[in-house]
């Protein structure tokens, strides 16, 4: 067995989701707990993927898609679900995340420093301050359309927004007159695994899909809380981030919340091929 090599899971996070880090420290590299949470937001299905030839056993009938290339993958809605990903390994890991030393950098000063967490916008860079919180464990905070509880694993950055037609950085104002380059997904890795299983819960019913050990084998899923239909404008250019109005969903305070808007990049706006729906980030601290 020695000479085998472990599992290693590769998930993907994108769209309407918030990072929620419980830990007493603002920038933490070492939380207690990290959950994501999928906005409740019109027109937004929070969905997992992964290919069909991953997957071991399981009880979870989700649909078939087949991509231009003619590959096979797996969308799973799991709207009004608690998902937790349990994992077995051969080690007692800590989350780890990245940080850059000056918080109020506004863009990555080389292609390695795009992985710092500093380029996923935090709530209060949007004007909230608290979020919504679940009743128990295995419940949903109100505004939540989907909520995933993850094991010990890294977290870093990744897909920066940039401009198509020069490769720079685009940069975003926040609240504050805060100025920032932005990730567009955020990248969850767990290694050192020989077992791996999503469990979906919705009130008292209870599926799974179970993904076994094989020699060396990267396990790749996504989260993704993203739009059920392609509009007319989907490969239009973007000023602003206007899909972060839904986050109001998930507090309830009586804060208008605050649209990030293109401050440096072309002046008729950004056109990346799709919508910019990135990833936010809380602290919990009690």
């Amino acid at each position: 067995m020695s000479a085998e090599k472990p599992m290693k899971l590769r998930l993907t996070l994108s769209g309407l989701c918030v990072i929620v880090l419980h830990s007493q420290e603002d920038y933490p590299k070492n939380p207690d707990a990290v959950e994501i949470l999928c906005v409740g937001a019109h027109g937004h299905t929070p969905r997992l993927s992964y290919w069909p030839e991953d997957r071991s056993s399981g009880t979870l009938d989700a649909a078939l898609q087949v991509d231009p290339g003619a590959r096979k993958s797996v969308a799973l809605e799991i709207k009004n679900q608690v998902v937790t990903l349990d994992v077995r390994r051969n080690s007692d890991p800590k989350f780890n995340l990245g940080w850059g030393e000056n918080p109020d950098a506004r863009k990555p000063h080389n292609t390695a420093a795009e992985r710092q967490m500093n380029w996923v916008p935090r709530t209060g860079d949007l004007g909230i301050e608290e979020l919504n919180r679940a009743a128990d464990p295995k419940s949903l905070p109100a505004g939540t359309a989907a909520r995933l509880i993850l094991p010990p694993g890294d977290l870093y950055a990744a897909n920066m927004v940039k401009d198509r037609e020069t490769g720079k950085y685009s940069l975003w104002k926040f609240k504050g007159d805060k100025i920032r380059a932005l990730a567009n997904t955020v990248i969850y890795e767990a290694t050192d695994l020989t077992y791996a299983q999503l469990h979906c819960q919705s009130g008292a019913r209870e599926e799974s899909v179970s993904f076994e050990w094989v020699d060396g084998r990267t396990v790749e899923i996504g989260l993704s809380n993203d739009m059920e239909k392609i509009g007319s404008g989907y490969t239009g250019r973007q000023k602003n981030l206007d899909h972060l109005k839904h986050l109001e969903a998930l507090s309830d305070q009586r804060t208008q919340i605050f649209i990030p808007e293109l401050c440096e990049g072309p002046d008729d706006g950004l056109r990346t091929g799709h919508p910019i729906c990135p990833l936010t980030l809380h602290v919990h601290k009690s």
